[in-house]
């Protein structure tokens, strides 16, 4: 049997040694890692709450927005009228991790077109330990016509390709001079299938509220910067807008006929409108007084009308709006049918003429071959069909919007600064992060 030499002394003791010294350097290195990550647990969870406290500001002013637009305002809910101000507390709110969570918010001149809001996001980490952030936001008054083409619901198109982009009626004719990047093609709507782009081209923005939008082989959104490759960070599912319910205005001094038409009978022409734009007239009539042996309805001055039954305009019918102080705002509680040439806004201004549906969820507005149909249509509740090869210059809001045909549309980015609601929207806001501007809640 071979016999094993024994360890010498003084080498099992280096041996010994080596262990501990590896068991030391392991001990050290896991000790590290353990306070690295200590450490970096701690930085995550403060970044976390650090942007928390700033959600929750921004929360406040959203609250704030929602109280301003509700029906009673403020009246009756839990805020609190102060000198000069209402103030919100929303205490004891849970946030995981933290002891509690709170919001404070201060809404100044909430009667007024632009209210402004300061909200503070407040989390108590610990017992000792508290993040703060502060929010100023100023309001505006919402416009009604902001977006583009919206639906509430769902927008869809159809058959050959379409193609939409903007312009400003301010700036003159729309063309390569004057022509943007800026329309929103879009729904409201959190359901599949809400935006069904097709073949169409978008300069400009597609959103939804939740699903992404369909695209079909050649559908895309671009920029005139960039219009050959299809730009993704303009398509958005995130999309929120409030669409208010419109009023007629007042009709207790309403005309209920139209003037003597005039002209050969079969060709005979109504006209209304005072030329100089010094007075309103206002109408409240069954529809446009086109038919038999009138064909058209001619608008020189500013003119309100609002009718109560449907209005098919077809053939030779046709409604003008002509001189450069034309303009009417139509109220339409019945179906509206457009086909050819047979609304001719002349001013090419789409501000100068407005179409208001009030005939609810049955509604229909169809507007069909038209070679340029300059027009804002707001709809919340109707149906909107835009059909054949046709162009049509505005904004669109409807609750559904059905595109089908060859279509250009061209959103008037002008129309954003006209019909402003009684609703409240943020204009602008800046956080507060110096102590002299910061509010003593």
């Amino acid at each position: 049997m071979k016999n094993i030499a024994p360890i010498p002394q003084n080498s099992r003791g280096n041996l010994i040694l080596g262990i501990t010294v590896l068991l030391l350097i392991t001990a050290f290195a896991v000790g590290s890692f353990l306070r690295l990550a200590q450490s970096e647990m701690q930085f995550s969870h403060s970044s976390l709450y650090y942007n928390a406290a700033l959600n929750l500001a921004e929360g406040g002013v959203e609250r704030s927005i929602h109280q301003i637009n509700s029906p009673n305002g403020f009246t009756g809910s839990e805020w609190t009228q102060k000198s000069g101000y209402w103030e919100g507390v929303f205490e004891n709110l849970d946030l995981p991790g933290a002891r509690s969570a709170e919001i404070r918010i201060r809404v100044h001149d909430a009667d007024e077109e632009e209210p402004v809001v300061e909200s503070q996001g407040k989390i108590f980490v610990t017992d000792d330990r508290v993040i703060v952030r502060q929010i100023r936001a100023n309001l505006a008054p919402l416009p009604i016509h902001s977006q583009g083409i919206v639906a509430l619901d769902r927008i869809r198109v159809s058959g050959n390709a379409s193609f939409f982009d903007s312009y400003k009626s301010s700036l003159g004719p729309y063309g390569e001079d004057n022509r943007g990047s800026e329309i929103t093609f879009g729904s409201t709507s959190v359901e599949r299938d809400a935006v069904h782009v097709g073949h169409a081209t978008i300069f400009g923005y597609a959103a939804t509220g939740a699903e992404a939008p369909y695209f079909g082989t050649h559908g895309q959104v671009v920029t005139y910067d960039d219009p050959d490759n299809h730009n993704e960070d303009r398509v958005s599912t995130d999309f929120v807008a409030q669409f208010p319910q419109v009023e007629a205005p007042d009709s207790t001094s309403a005309l209920t006929a139209y003037p003597e038409a005039e002209g050969t009978d079969g060709n005979r022409t109504i006209t209304i409108g005072d030329s100089s734009g010094e007075t309103v007239q206002h109408y409240k009539v069954e529809d446009f007084g086109i038919g038999g042996n009138v064909s058209t309805l001619r608008i020189v001055g500013p003119v309100i009308l609002e009718t109560t039954d449907e209005i098919s305009l077809t053939g030779n019918d046709r409604i003008i709006l002509e001189g450069e102080n034309a303009s009417a705002d139509v109220y339409a509680h019945g179906n509206l049918r457009f086909s050819g040439n047979s609304v001719a806004n002349e001013t090419h201004n789409p501000g100068n003429l407005r179409f208001f549906g009030m005939g609810g969820e049955s509604q229909i507005i169809d507007v069909g071959g038209t070679a340029g149909f300059y027009a804002i249509v707001y709809a919340p509740e109707a149906l909107v069909n835009l059909r054949g090869n046709s162009e049509a210059f505005g904004s669109v809001v409807a609750r559904e919007i059905e595109i089908n045909g060859g279509h250009f549309f061209h959103w008037d980015e002008d129309s954003a600064t006209i019909d402003e609601s009684d609703l409240r929207r943020l204009s602008s806001y800046e956080e507060l992060t110096q102590r002299v501007y910061r509010v003593s809640f």
